[in-house]
Order: C-alpha cells, then sequence, then structure tokens
C-alpha cells in the first residue's frame, strides 16, 4: 500500500509509527556515551543521585523516566525522605524538582524545607520558641531555598491530568527538569471517574505517571500508604502486599521503597534515631536495604557516617 491508496487516519498512524521508531544504532551510541561518562566520572552514577551514599551505592540513583515508589505507615518519614531528596537534586545538582503536595500545606512544605537545611528543630520554629542560635540558620536556608529551583504545587482534589499538565509546563519553562514527586497517590483522583473500582482508578493513575516519566525523561516518585496489615506483624518491616492496591503498584512500579524505623514501634529500641529505605523491588537492579540516621527533629536522612 502506498501513500495515495492511504485514507488520512492511516497515514497519520504511518507517520506516527516512523517518527517513534528508532534504529538500534543510534541508541547504542548514547548507551555507550552513558557507560564512558560514569566510567570517567568517580562519583557518577547512571542515575540522579540522592545524597544517600549507600542507597545511590545500592541503586545507582534515581533513573530517568523511573517512576519510584516511597511507602511507608503513617508520620514514619516517607514525605521527608522524599524532600529530602527533592532539596539534594534542586540544590547540589542544580535541575528542578516539583513538590506536588496534596496533603499538606505549600507554606507547611517551605517551613519543613527551612528545618531540614538549616537543621533547625521543627517543633521550636511551629512553637515559637525559635532560640538566638536558630535565625543565621533560618536566614541562610531562607536565602538559599528563595534561590532555589523547588517549586511546591498544592491544589484541593488534585486530578492526575492537571499534575501532568503542570509538569509539562514547568518542564518547558525551566528546561532542566529532574524530578517530579506526588504526595501520595492515594489523594489522587482521575478526572470524571467514578469511586465504584478504586483499584482500577490508581492503576490508571500509576500509567500516566510511568508515562509523564518517561516523556520528560526524568525519575517520578509517587508516595503510598500501607494497609494496617503490617501492623498485624511481629516483624514491622513492610513487604509488598502491604501497599494500599498492592497489586496495581507493583505492576507498574520500577522501583518500591518502604521506609522502617523500629522506634517508630519501641520508643525504647536500641536502634534509636535509625531507619531502613528498604529497596523490595528494583526493575533494573538488586533489592536490598540499607541504614541511614534520621534525625526526626530536623526532618532529616543522613548517612550514618556523617551525623554529628
Amino acid at each position: 500500500m502506498n501513500k495515495k491508496n492511504m485514507t488520512e487516519s492511516e497515514a497519520i498512524n504511518t507517520e506516527q509509527c516512523s517518527l517513534s521508531n528508532t534504529h538500534i544504532k543510534s541508541l547504542l551510541v548514547k548507551a555507550i556515551e552513558k557507560i564512558d561518562e560514569v566510567y570517567r566520572a568517580s562519583d557518577a552514577s547512571y542515575g540522579l543521585k540522592t545524597g544517600l551514599t549507600e542507597f545511590d551505592n545500592l541503586t545507582g540513583g534515581l533513573s530517568p523516566s523511573d517512576l519510584i515508589i516511597i511507602a511507608g505507615r503513617p508520620s514514619i518519614g516517607k514525605t521527608t525522605l522524599a524532600m529530602n531528596i527533592i532539596e539534594h537534586i534542586a540544590l547540589k545538582l542544580n535541575k528542578t524538582a516539583i513538590l506536588f503536595s496534596l496533603e499538606t500545606a505549600p507554606e507547611i512544605s517551605a517551613l519543613k524545607f527551612i528545618c531540614s537545611l538549616g537543621r533547625v528543630d521543627a517543633h521550636r520554629l511551629r512553637s515559637g520558641s525559635v532560640e538566638d542560635e536558630d535565625w543565621p540558620r533560618i536566614t541562610t536556608a531562607v536565602q538559599t531555598l528563595s534561590e532555589s529551583p523547588i517549586y511546591i504545587d498544592n491544589v484541593i482534589e488534585e486530578t492526575i491530568d492537571t499534575i501532568c499538565a503542570k509538569s509539562r509546563k514547568i518542564a518547558l519553562n525551566t528546561g532542566n527538569i529532574g524530578l517530579i514527586v506526588v504526595d501520595y497517590i492515594q489523594l489522587l483522583c482521575c478526572r470524571g471517574s467514578t469511586p465504584e473500582n478504586r483499584t482500577a482508578e490508581l492503576s490508571s493513575i500509576l500509567r500516566y505517571l510511568k508515562i509523564l516519566a518517561k516523556e520528560l525523561n526524568v525519575p517520578v516518585i509517587a508516595i503510598s500508604q500501607l494497609n494496617q496489615n503490617v501492623e498485624q506483624r511481629t516483624d514491622k518491616r513492610p513487604i509488598i502486599s502491604d501497599l494500599k492496591d498492592s497489586e496495581s503498584i507493583e505492576d507498574d512500579a520500577d522501583m518500591i521503597c518502604f521506609v522502617h524505623r523500629n522506634d517508630y514501634y519501641d520508643e525504647n529500641s536500641e536502634d534509636k534515631y535509625i531507619a531502613e529505605i528498604i529497596v523490595a523491588k528494583h526493575r533494573n537492579g538488586p533489592q536490598g536495604k540499607i541504614r541511614t540516621a534520621y534525625l526526626g527533629q530536623y526532618g532529616r536522612f543522613e548517612d550514618l557516617r556523617f551525623t554529628h
């Protein structure tokens, strides 16, 4: 069949197919260039570094186009971990990072960034009991953050369509987008959806996020809740079946990470101020777990060897 005999629709479809097909030769050139880049730079990895050395060593960083799930029980630190990664990518790598916060007011998110970067006790800041030695750190943090490429978005009843549209707009305007974080996916909905089949809706949301990650060639972190099954076990470390709507998430995610802290369940635990990040699924690399310091008063995860 030639183009003269094609319908307009067939011609368009054929043209789209030809535009999306890429011969492997050009892809191999790009792959070799990336391998050479990582080889020549002693501190390089294929993905974006998160600022947590052991996590980056295990995972190779956050790969462009990957959909990454960070999950955990309420107030265990999953949003804090994602915000720490935003902070590192924006301030250390100078790449635009977007936080879609469906649960927390943007002003509260900004305060959390100040506490983390300035190492200011969050309780003192929120209660108005800031001490004199806190102010220089607060001022420095505010100045640094005000010049950073961090965007915080908060809209009531955010839909996946608006998140994708806003992400594309910021990517177009900045040209240097490095990370998108959605907190959290169970609060998202699809436009025109009905509550009868939430599992199918969540699966659709995850597919949209995965497509967005591939389209913009950036990692997308989606924060997820856990169900209460983990509370019924002696070992409280989460597993994939503990995810709410776990089947949809397991199928679509490239990486699934759980945040776990023994002192969350036992305040007398010997592992006080220690967190585990459990990589339960990693489509392009190994699974495993790493231990980090958890400085809850500041809202920070840090390498154990750097904590003081």
